[in-house]
């Protein structure tokens, strides 16, 4: 199977488990494995604690959420700092209960949601999704215990190839592939880099099939 662990979309593509993002209210899925949550874009006019609280729990609860986000900080494009700040941690607060990772959208802002992680004491897996930055700041973060997750701009940018080909030598249990916005078939990715590492591709499917079921809890229902 190709596991897809962030996607905008619902096309369904031949032996695909895809993990679909819920944006906000956004109705869930039926039968499709999701996540759900606050994007740091979204305005919030009514961001108290009891407004998540009774808009968010209903949907965590939903046996096919399966992990918390996208949710994050972005410097570049969004509500204020401030807005974004409380927005990030009174989810990460409320999410706790539930044994659900998050998943992390972040432009410009690693050390301050490095920051907030450690504030709310956050003991769950946690994932940079997207992933398109240098291989210094990549183990920094892998170093610390992140979990990254990479997408199509491994296909189109030769020096992102160059940061995934290490990470994956000295940090294969920490990685995993998405097609985020992209309506392509996740599996054109892993072909991709099994080419690249001259590895079969059932092998790398298996590695990463691996550490998808050690970073979400997958229930046993049929997707």
């Amino acid at each position: 199977m190709f596991y897809n662990v962030h996607c905008h979309h619902l096309q369904v593509f031949e032996k695909e488990i895809k993990i679909y993002n819920v944006l906000g209210l956004e109705t869930p899925p039926q039968h499709h494995f999701f996540s759900a949550g606050f994007h740091p874009w979204q305005e919030l006019v009514q961001a108290t604690k009891d407004y998540y609280q009774e808009r968010l729990l209903p949907i965590w609860s939903n046996q096919y959420c399966i992990a918390i986000g996208e949710i994050g900080l972005d410097k570049v494009k969004g509500p204020e700092w401030k807005d974004q700040i409380h927005s990030f941690q009174t989810q990460l607060y409320l999410s706790k209960e539930f044994d659900k990772p998050v998943i992390i959208h972040c432009v410009k802002a690693y050390y301050e949601v490095l920051s907030l992680l450690k504030r709310v004491k956050w003991d769950k897996p946690y994932i940079f999704h997207g992933f398109n930055k240098s291989y210094r700041l990549a183990k920094e973060l892998l170093q610390k215990g992140a979990i990254l997750s990479f997408g199509m701009p491994l296909r189109e940018y030769a020096f992102m190839q160059e940061v995934f080909m290490p990470l994956w030598r000295d940090y294969p249990t920490q990685i995993l592939l998405e097609t985020d916005t992209h309506i392509q078939p996740v599996r054109l990715l892993y072909q991709q880099i099994a080419n690249a590492l001259n590895v079969a591709l059932s092998n790398l499917c298996e590695i990463i099939e691996m550490n998808v079921k050690n970073t979400f809890n997958l229930p046993d229902i049929k997707v």
